[in-house]
């Protein structure tokens, strides 16, 4: 048996340092999801999905990862920069 790891970190607004138009946001949700959790269903992918938890775009998406029993996750409640996870040093 071969086995990976998936963990789908599903952003639909802007993060620190790697700026996300509107557009972008509205392409993952609408096609980008779509598209992916049918990819994951056909070939039996089993994933985990971290959404981000204070948008209610994001929370679409939840209702949309639900029905194929994904484990859904939360990586933060923020996306403000002294919180921001690329802001630390690997020595930290």
């Amino acid at each position: 048996n071969n086995f990976i790891l998936l963990i789908n970190d599903v952003e639909t607004t802007l993060i620190w340092y790697n700026p996300l138009r509107d557009e972008t946001g509205i392409k993952v949700y609408k096609e980008g999801m779509p598209a992916l959790l049918d990819l994951y269903a056909k070939y039996n992918i089993k994933s985990t999905f971290s959404p981000q938890p204070h948008c209610s775009a994001d929370t679409d998406i939840v209702k949309m990862i639900q029905p194929y029993g994904y484990e859904i996750s939360s990586h933060c409640l923020t996306h403000e920069a002294e919180y921001s996870l690329d802001n630390f040093s690997l020595g930290e």
